[in-house]
């Protein structure tokens, strides 16, 4: 009976250190996210053109443009893509001002 239960253990044991391993690679594989570039973060712009840093294993992406409460005020974010259509990544939110 000691032996069962020790066995029992260590397969336990086995199994949780299965699961970090895979956990560790998964969070080392996300790529990096997508970087905005322009518009700048605060900058007055009259017509804006988004461009970015791409991000590693994207297929596509997407820019999300959206207004605060200040109807001049608008904030973007690109998020990338994979070949299966699912979101990989997603940048930081930048802020502007149509001027």
């Amino acid at each position: 009976m000691e032996t069962q239960a020790w066995y029992r253990i260590l397969c336990v044991i086995a199994a949780l250190a299965a699961l970090l391993v895979i956990g560790a690679q998964n969070a080392a594989a996300q790529p990096p996210a997508p970087a905005p570039v322009s518009p700048a973060a605060g900058a007055i712009v009259t017509t804006p053109a988004f461009s970015w840093q791409a991000a590693g294993g994207a297929a596509k992406y997407e820019v999300e443009v959206g207004p605060q409460s200040d109807p001049n005020a608008v904030y973007w974010k690109v998020e990338a893509w994979d070949s299966g259509n699912t979101v990989i990544t997603t940048s930081n939110v930048r802020r502007f001002t149509i001027g």
